[in-house]
């Protein structure tokens, strides 16, 4: 009798063990796609349109001065920082490069806000951020 246990703990061991392989297979293709695919930087095209220049540049660590490196147009600025009046409403990180859409007014500079809340966006620089605000200026 013993035997025939044996024989059945193998059958209903097999698919279980088929199971569990299939299952996490599938758990770490989600992970690598939503690690990969996932959250995709898009620009907001009306904040960008409605803005005097964009800014590419960082954060110092205090978070108070905004150093440029470039902007669009070229020449846009003449100082090589920017210091925004609603830098509470960004919540940015020191170290990393950021796009701003900047507006100036009364003397005084701005990240633009978006339809979105009426709140600023701004938009960590990588190759497609790059890209879409070339397109966006370009048409």
């Amino acid at each position: 009798m013993s035997d025939g246990a044996a024989v059945t703990k193998r059958k209903t061991s097999t698919p279980l063990l088929a199971a569990l392989l299939f299952g996490s297979v599938w758990l770490g293709a989600l992970l690598w796609m939503t690690l990969t695919y996932a959250n995709p930087v898009t620009l907001n095209r009306h904040q960008i349109l409605n803005s005097n220049f964009v800014a590419r540049g960082r954060f110092d660590e205090k978070l108070r001065n905004f150093k440029v490196i470039e902007t669009w147009p070229k020449g846009a600025l003449k100082e090589d920082s920017l210091r925004f009046r609603n830098i509470t409403e960004l919540s940015p990180e020191s170290g990393q490069e950021f796009l701003i859409p900047v507006v100036r007014m009364e003397q005084a500079y701005y990240a633009t806000a978006s339809r979105m809340k009426g709140r600023p966006l701004i938009y960590p620089v990588n190759k497609e951020s790059l890209e879409q605000l070339q397109a966006i200026l370009s048409e």
